[in-house]
């Protein structure tokens, strides 16, 4: 192998090239990759903080939401409970209306009852008065006598 002039003015102008295309061609490049892979792994922290405050945030909303619902029923067996106790106290008070209107309504059929039983009695008396008095053809008002 011959090393000549020529050669060692191309190794010289490459060597030259290299360090020119590393100021101007790689470094550029190198320094692009790294910021990409900054970026990406500011990325992949942020996504995964973001993750884990969405977890937490979610465990916290059904927390809040487990005892929402437990108030809720709470509160409707509260109402369920009161409601109960008024409609107790209405249909009892209903119940005592009507018992005293039946007892009134029976009050007063009873003394219908007697007034009707008074008019028979004295009406079959005047009967078996008028009955007699037919019988035995004697005027009624010598026999009421």
């Amino acid at each position: 192998m011959d090393f000549n002039a020529t050669f060692i003015v191309i190794f010289a102008s490459f060597m030259v090239f290299m360090v020119l295309m590393r100021q101007v061609f790689f470094e550029p490049i190198r320094n692009i990759l790294a910021a990409r892979e900054a970026e990406r792994q500011n990325t992949l922290q942020l996504a995964g903080q973001a993750a884990q405050t969405e977890a937490e945030l979610a465990a916290t909303y059904q927390q809040q939401l487990a005892e929402a619902r437990q108030k809720a029923q709470q509160l409707m067996a509260e109402h369920r409970q009161a409601a109960l106790k008024d409609a107790s106290v209405e249909t009892d008070a209903a119940r005592t209306k009507a018992n005293v209107a039946l007892e009134n309504h029976l009050q007063a059929l009873d003394a219908q009852r007697q007034t009707v039983l008074g008019e028979l009695a004295s009406e079959r008396s005047n009967w078996a008065g008028d009955i007699v008095a037919q019988l035995t053809g004697q005027p009624q008002a010598a026999m009421s006598r």
